[in-house]
């Protein structure tokens, strides 16, 4: 559970979240906490009616719920409103993880031709090199390095020892989570005739538009010559790889250990599941989501959800994976089949 620093009242929970209030408008809220640790003194949500014998049985507490999901039981407050979810979230973003850095540290190292906002925070040994541009309220933690010529937009936050390497794009409220590495160079080789395998210098850049997320230990490549863009909304989680040249959509959704490929393009809200992986040059149209463990070696259409190697639809995928737990029992019965008519087979 989460604990408040002051604790507020169900009336002044109903005022900042517009939510309506069903109950005692002086009951307090010292702590955040899940639907199981409802009690008192406890906020929590649900929008679920398998959850109602939960809220029956709890002995106090608020609770953010839809309007049709509140119950009879005089020990719950409830605050309706069409997503509780949301409103809950909103009330806990105030105890997300935060940078506190204010103003620039005397141990940073902020190169004298940066320009840097000044209600902008510069952590301890950070680093920002030279004509970079921290915008406002944009907080830099301790051992983040920001290299020349890159542009971070307003209200962000870049937590300690994120990389963000030279000319790289940031726009606004963008998150960088410790150990991301932005703008590192595109793994771009070639096999020459008479030089072996050489290295094509990746000279671009990369453009991280507003309102991204990158999680901790994932990285996003420089383009070769180009630009690699992260569209807006889009949120990466941990150990993600986006690599060079590659346009990811707006409002993307991958989560951990997927990646994408060389100039893979991306449509408006694609989901990767865990450890889902695109080739080369592949487009995932507007809307697809692929399961965990999906491998796309070529271009996927809009909207439909796909699984396996290679990418099948969802229903395909569970009707082949049945047909696999039944092969014992069908080369049993096959092995039964040869006896009767006397082949000699080698079934297994």
């Amino acid at each position: 559970m989460v604990e408040l620093l002051e604790p507020l009242s169900a009336l002044e929970l109903s005022r900042i979240s517009g939510a309506n209030l069903t109950g005692n408008p002086a009951v307090l809220v010292s702590r955040l906490g899940a639907l199981e640790e409802l009690s008192h003194g406890v906020l929590s949500f649900y929008a679920d009616s398998s959850l109602i014998n939960k809220v029956d049985s709890a002995a106090a507490g608020i609770l953010f719920c839809e309007p049709g999901l509140v119950r009879q039981n005089e020990n719950i407050t409830f605050l309706t409103c069409a997503e509780p979810k949301l409103a809950f979230s909103k009330i806990a973003a105030q105890f997300s993880l935060k940078i506190s850095a204010e103003g620039i540290s005397p141990q940073a190292s902020v190169h004298p031709t940066a320009k840097v906002d000044p209600s902008a925070g510069v952590g301890p040994f950070a680093v920002i090199e030279a004509n970079a541009v921290i915008g406002k309220n944009t907080r830099v933690a301790a051992h983040a390095f920001i290299g020349a010529g890159v542009t971070v937009g307003d209200n962000c936050e870049i937590f300690p020892r994120a990389v963000v390497l030279n000319n790289v794009r940031i726009g606004h409220r963008v998150k960088i989570y410790p150990g991301a590495v932005i703008g590192s160079s595109g793994f771009g080789y070639f096999q020459s005739k008479t030089a072996g395998l050489v290295e094509l210098p990746q000279i671009g850049t990369v453009v991280i538009e507003d309102d991204v997320r990158i999680g901790a230990n994932s990285c996003v490549d420089r383009a070769t010559l180009n630009e690699t863009v992260v569209g807006r909304g889009t949120k990466i989680d941990n150990l993600v790889q986006v690599a060079h040249n590659s346009k990811v959509g707006r409002y993307n959704l991958f989560c951990g250990f997927s990646g994408v490929s060389g100039s893979v393009t991306t449509g408006d809200g694609v989901v990767l599941g865990a450890g889902a992986i695109v080739g080369d040059n592949v487009h995932i149209g507007a809307g697809a989501q692929l399961g965990m463990r999906t491998a796309a070696a070529s271009d996927l259409e809009a909207g439909k959800a796909y699984r396996g190697d290679p990418p099948v639809s969802i229903k395909e995928f569970f009707r082949q994976h049945l047909s696999v737990k039944k092969l014992p029992e069908v080369f049993k019965r096959l092995r039964e089949i040869e006896k009767k008519v006397g082949i000699e087979g080698d079934v297994t």
